[in-house]
């Protein structure tokens, strides 16, 4: 039985966490999580991963609360990110609030149980349809207005058969407010967001497991929370000196001439 008194560990600020259940790995962990924003360069081969902001916070404190804190962070001479995150992050309230104050489109993928609200005609992976039934094309989200520009195909199967076709509006507005995740401001059903969904997560996966294994954080005995923020900027340090030799070496003589005071 509890006798009602809090938990004290040795690790000074460590609190119990939960993570991604693995092969002889407990779901459960007492320690620090590291929470990373990464840019993402996806013209590479292979993809190109460096650490943009980076907090370390107790194992218990939610994800979804740190990004909040990371994204005032974001460097400013950067453009506001385009986010692909677990499902951690998988709040409306959260991504409406990233989309509204910072013009940041947060890109989940959606719970198994999670269906698209039927009564305003989206199909099964969250495309809208016109009154007819005619799947949209989305043309753009207007950040101003917070609304999405559907229009209609070119060659849409259902217009053929549409008796309404002659007064068609051809464009159809629909808001983010309708579902946050299926029609947030990168709406899910999108190629962009698929893409980034299929590459860019495994991607994420890849650097942390990386951060551990290749800069031996494993070896490392981390008790206090002092410790591992300074473990964890030192490897994003490293890594950002990684990709910065790697930019002199193939990116030509005016890379070099503009880097040349970093190295």
């Amino acid at each position: 039985k509890s006798c009602g008194h809090p938990r004290v560990y040795s690790a000074k600020d460590a609190a119990k966490g939960h993570r991604t259940k693995k092969s002889g790995q407990s779901e459960w962990f007492v320690g620090y999580k590291k929470h990373t924003l990464r840019l993402l360069f996806l013209t590479q081969s292979p993809i190109w991963s460096i650490p943009a902001v980076t907090i370390v916070k107790p194992a218990n404190v939610g994800d979804g609360d740190i990004l909040l804190d990371m994204i005032p962070l974001w460097p400013s001479d950067l453009p506001a990110p385009l986010i692909v995150a677990d499902m951690g992050y998988l709040q409306a309230e959260r991504k409406k609030y990233l989309r509204v104050k910072y013009h940041i489109a947060l890109i989940t993928r959606v719970r198994s149980s999670m269906k698209p609200p039927q009564y305003f005609g989206l199909e099964s992976d969250g495309s809208p349809t016109c009154f007819w039934g005619q799947k949209l094309k989305h043309d753009y989200f207007d950040w101003e207005k917070q609304t999405h520009l559907y229009i209609k195909p070119e060659q849409g199967l259902e217009c053929s058969r549409c008796p309404f076709a002659n007064a068609c509006p051809q464009e159809f507005i629909f808001s983010p407010d309708i579902h946050e995740t299926y029609l947030g401001a990168q709406p899910l059903h999108t190629r962009l967001a698929q893409q980034l969904l299929k590459f860019a997560r495994p991607i994420v996966e890849q650097s942390f497991s990386e951060d551990k294994n290749r800069f031996m954080l494993k070896s490392l005995f981390i008790n206090s929370l002092n410790l591992a923020e300074f473990a964890s900027l030192l490897v994003d340090s490293t890594k950002l000196l990684i990709t910065l030799a790697e930019l002199k070496k193939t990116g030509g003589k005016q890379l070099k001439r503009a880097s040349a005071g970093l190295l």
